[in-house]
């Protein structure tokens, strides 16, 4: 049995005389095997790197930004983001340094495990309008849409990178103007 496939290793076509050969010969065989060796000691030693810092965090009761995400397993970035959406607290000791109580962390945890994100199929696209459709209807610049929203609450939704705006709460925020 002869079957045509590419060399994973080197990406040359090949004649495989078995169903399980993946290699084109003996040294790309070996290079491949190394390399996913290596990629496991690499993951290995991150996975046991992320098992210390847990250990050494595990007996503090602060944290700054950074070992706090560290903690979580997210990016410090996020961690900032967290805090500036309230959903996570945080105090300032000085002027360059803030820190976060353990407490704090698992009463955000055990509040919101899971966010829900909704899908697109889940939700009616027509109880909704553009920023587009609020400017063309009412007159309006799309900058000033956007800074009344986010000064009033109106809810919005994000579907890749359009805004959607509620109807309801558009029209009735329009309703005072009239």
């Amino acid at each position: 049995m002869e079957v045509k496939r590419i060399c994973q290793w080197c990406g040359k076509p090949f004649t495989a005389k078995k169903t399980t050969t993946n290699y084109c010969s003996h040294q790309c065989a070996s290079q491949g095997y190394k390399h996913r060796m290596r990629e496991r000691r690499l993951e290995l030693r991150e996975l046991q790197d992320l098992i210390e810092v847990k250990s050494k965090l595990d007996h503090q009761d602060y944290f700054t930004f950074a070992q706090a995400a560290q903690l979580m397993g997210v990016s410090r970035q996020y961690i900032y983001k967290l805090v500036k959406e309230d959903k996570l607290r945080a105090s300032r000791i000085s002027a360059r340094m803030s820190i976060i109580r353990r407490a704090d962390i698992e009463l955000m945890l055990k509040t919101r495990p899971y966010e829900r994100r909704r899908v697109k199929d889940d939700l009616d696209i027509t109880e909704y309008y553009t920023a587009e459709q609020i400017s063309e209807k009412y007159k309006v610049s799309q900058k000033w849409i956007w800074a009344y929203t986010r000064e009033n609450n109106i809810p919005k939704i994000r579907i890749h990178q359009f805004n959607y705006y509620s109807k309801k709460h558009i029209d009735a925020a329009f309703a005072k103007y009239e």
